[in-house]
């Protein structure tokens, strides 16, 4: 029987195991791996993972991720519909309104000070700075230094009327196993637990933009840049942009198509919750970290740097609560 066994230390460990038995157990059943052992050594500590359902040992397990690299658009679209509809449908249809301070749930950039220094030394950019010159010509904007340093602190207790609910938070490709049938598990529940309801769908919009298109030429950035400013353009969730026709480029294409399809399930699952710029704040969130990478090119990262910039145009106009 296929398993997975996680080894960590057992803050770590602990962490998934509550994660696991509050929010996945009782709600995701049989589209989670399930816990058979458990133990503890000192200060670290492991998990043995099972699958439910596996249909023999000759069953082929691999990522949502190796799945979108190898399989057309409308087939992705389609895996993507059975993730939010039938594994996450328990999750988001049970949602609490609550009063959440969103800026201070989304403040804590990871490696927040590695970007600041890699903007400083890039671009010589400090957070006095209201406004910036964007590269390549791109136009001035927001400075998400000055946003972060200066605008998010004064609204860091502000409540907003939002929807919380059970959350994977950390819902990227890896995460989510398939096998050869179409069944899907989610794994690493370390971060798991209940907060604002938007968290994975931005999670994974991030991650379509800026881990699934290579970025090796200025001409795709640009391309990326005016598809970013395409889809900031609504002003409530209800409104999903349309897809420019004529998309010559086959990863960008395919990415925004599931941006477009993620972005109804955002609409969806905040019921009558129109207000997209909690969406946008979530989406800063994970972009913003992106310079930090060492994994990504220098274009990917001025991507990440731009989008980062237009969505904190977007929060410093349209965000007074």
């Amino acid at each position: 029987m296929p398993f997975v066994l996680k080894l960590d230390r057992w803050e770590n460990i602990r962490a998934e195991i509550e994660g696991y038995e509050g929010h996945v157990k009782r709600y995701i059943q049989n589209n989670a791996t399930q816990i058979i052992q458990k133990a503890r050594s000192g200060e670290y500590g492991g998990i043995l993972y099972t699958f439910v359902g596996i249909q023999g040992p000759q069953s082929r397990i691999f990522s949502l991720e190796d799945y979108y690299l190898t399989h057309p658009t409308e087939e992705v679209l389609a895996i993507f519909d059975i993730l939010f509809r039938r594994v996450l449908r328990a999750w988001y249809g049970q949602p609490r309104l609550r009063d959440l301070p969103l800026y201070d749930v989304y403040s804590d950039i990871f490696r927040y000070e590695d970007v600041r220094r890699w903007a400083e030394s890039r671009y010589s950019i400090t957070a006095a700075d209201e406004t910036i010159d964007l590269p390549f010509g791109l136009g001035r904007s927001a400075n998400p230094l000055h946003f972060m340093e200066h605008i998010l602190p004064v609204r860091r207790s502000r409540t907003w009327s939002v929807y919380e609910g059970s959350v994977h938070g950390d819902l990227n490709m890896k995460n989510v196993l398939m096998d050869d049938e179409q069944n899907l598990w989610l794994i690493d529940f370390a971060m798991t637990g209940h907060s604002h309801i938007l968290r994975d769908v931005a999670k994974l919009e991030s991650v379509l933009k800026l881990e699934m298109i290579p970025i090796e030429s200025q001409e795709r950035l640009f391309e990326l840049v005016a598809l970013e400013q395409v889809f900031l353009t609504p002003k409530k969730l209800g409104e999903i942009p349309s897809l420019p026709e004529g998309i010559a480029d086959p990863d960008i294409a395919k990415a925004f198509q599931v941006v477009h399809q993620l972005r109804r399930y955002a609409d969806t699952i905040t019921l009558l919750d129109e207000d997209i710029l909690q969406y946008y704040l979530a989406l800063l969130y994970y972009t913003l970290c992106v310079p930090a990478f060492v994994s990504v090119n220098d274009y990917m990262r001025e991507y990440a740097w731009i989008s980062s910039s237009l969505l904190c145009e977007a929060l410093r106009i349209h965000g007074e609560h």
